[in-house]
């Protein structure tokens, strides 16, 4: 189906035509003061669930302010000033982009451009996902070997998923602020996905040959600026070319009181903009959603 191949040629299944970023990958762009994430995803020594999704986890910055607290020197009063938290944008707004493929502008701030993943975009998402493997050693691979993931060494997860960028399978999209990757999605046909029969909740609805998107990985420096919301826009679009029936997303509903805040599946509501039903909902805040691609 695909010919993404170690000399760069472009599966059928692309997104965007023309040839992947070959430059050096650098941190941001400039006027970006977003510095750098250190692995890629939570720490190292925690244990999550694979490839964590959107969303700012960074502890609340702390600055001074004056407050009416007062304490008393004698006859006077002496004003206190007090730490209070206060949280800063994870992003620039002249940093973000907005969700869109291929790349382009709207309003002046740059879209993300979507490319498959493939031998030439290899180190782009390797530097987006960093030492940990976008989380715990994941290397997204949760999805096709299940728990085993974490009994293996993470350098065998990494290689599994380079092997399977510079194979003729489809693997994911990345998604690029210039030649930095931004953002990633993992899309699949279902069939090679196996450990979503496995999961309580994701277990085949019927027997349609759908594919499946599963998981994202937003860069921090990027998150809440429509990169997910492009990826899925794109994903609909290469799935829909390789002749898929209909495509299939397991996102968390944030509308569910007490919803799960491990969103690596993306969040419901965006993928209903894009079109997405429900079509199984065997826990609240899990529901099954998928859109037709052919009718």
């Amino acid at each position: 189906m695909c010919s993404a191949t170690a000399s760069g040629s472009r599966p059928p299944w692309s997104s965007s035509p023309g040839p992947p970023p070959t430059t050096a990958i650098t941190y941001g762009r400039p006027g970006c003061s977003a510095p750098p994430p250190s692995s890629g995803g939570p720490s190292a020594g925690r244990r999550t669930a694979p490839c964590t999704g959107p969303g700012d986890t960074r502890p609340a910055r702390r600055r001074p302010v004056q407050r009416s607290a007062t304490r008393r020197s004698g006859r006077s009063t002496v004003a206190v000033a007090r730490s209070v938290p206060t949280r800063r944008s994870a992003t620039p707004s002249a940093c973000r982009p907005t969700c869109g493929s291929p790349g382009g502008t709207v309003e002046g701030v740059a879209r993300p451009d979507i490319r498959p993943l493939t031998a030439q975009t290899w180190p782009a998402l390797a530097d987006l996902f960093g030492p940990a493997g976008a989380s715990n050693g994941c290397w997204c691979s949760y999805w096709r070997i299940g728990p085993r993931y974490r009994d293996r060494p993470r350098v065998e997860n990494k290689d599994a998923l380079r092997d399977l960028a510079a194979s003729d399978r489809p693997a994911g999209l990345v998604a690029f602020d210039g030649t930095v990757a931004v953002g990633w999605c993992q899309l699949a046909p279902r069939a090679d996905l196996a450990w979503l029969a496995h999961a309580r909740y994701l277990g085949p609805v019927d027997d349609l040959p759908v594919w499946s998107v599963p998981c994202f990985f937003v860069r921090r420096s990027h998150r809440g600026g429509g990169v997910t919301s492009a990826l899925v826009e794109a994903a609909t679009r290469v799935a829909r070319r390789a002749g898929a029936p209909a495509l299939e997303a397991y996102p968390v509903d944030t509308a569910v009181p007490g919803h799960t805040t491990n969103l690596f599946p993306g969040v419901a509501s965006v993928f209903a903009r894009h079109g997405f039903e429900v079509v199984a909902r065997r826990r609240a805040d899990r529901p099954v959603m998928r859109k037709a691609l052919r009718r």
